[in-house]
Order: C-alpha cells, then structure tokens, then sequence
C-alpha cells in the first residue's frame, strides 16, 4: 500500500508570517521532531537582463532523527492563515497519519 498526504490547513484567524512560522516549528519541537526552515526565491529575467529575485513561499522540512516525515508549505506575505502539509513514500517521507495528525493538534492548540 502506498500512503500520501498533502492536505490543506486552514486556521481560525489570521497570523503574521513570521509568527505562523514560530508556531509550525514549536509544534514540531514539541513533538520531539526538528524543523528546518527555508525561504523559496526564484531568478526572474526583465527587459534589460535585469535579474531579479522573487518569493515563492517558505518551505518547513519536518524530520524525526535523519529520516523526513513531512513537508510544509506557507507564504508568509500573501495566506496568511493557511499552510499546506505533504509526507507518504512517493515523497520520501515518512510521517505516519497518526504522527502528523498529532502534529496538527498540536499546530490549532498553539494558534489558538
């Protein structure tokens, strides 16, 4: 059996960026699981061959030990309450449901 999971998370209020990412990585701590952080750009070329760069999102690697047990994904300029979860073997993640269900709870818990 193959598992995957890439869910929607919508929370009840609005949150800065940074503070919507303060509150995915203590969840994580909590748990026992560490959270690297990392801000997406992109080179975009303009007329002139101006390169420029642009945001595309922060990305949260949860891993237990050296294995990975999921990804998360938020924008911390434009959603400012929804985020996005994925882990199952087809990404190389390992994260059981009951796992990132935990983590979940925890996440609503700290937002609240």
């Amino acid at each position: 059996m193959v598992w995957y999971l890439f869910q929607t998370v919508k929370l009840s209020k609005d949150l800065s960026g940074d503070d919507l990412e303060k509150i995915l990585i203590k969840a994580a701590e909590e748990l026992g699981l560490r959270a690297v952080s990392k801000d997406e750009f992109g080179d975009r070329c303009t007329l002139g061959d101006k390169l420029e760069r642009d945001y595309y999102g922060t990305v949260i690697k949860l891993k237990r030990s050296i294995f990975p047990v999921g990804s998360i994904i938020f924008d911390k300029i434009y959603n400012k309450n929804t985020f996005y979860i994925s882990t199952g073997v087809s990404t190389l993640e390992f994260g059981s449901r009951k796992l990132i269900e935990k983590y979940l709870r925890k996440v609503m818990e700290l937002a609240a």
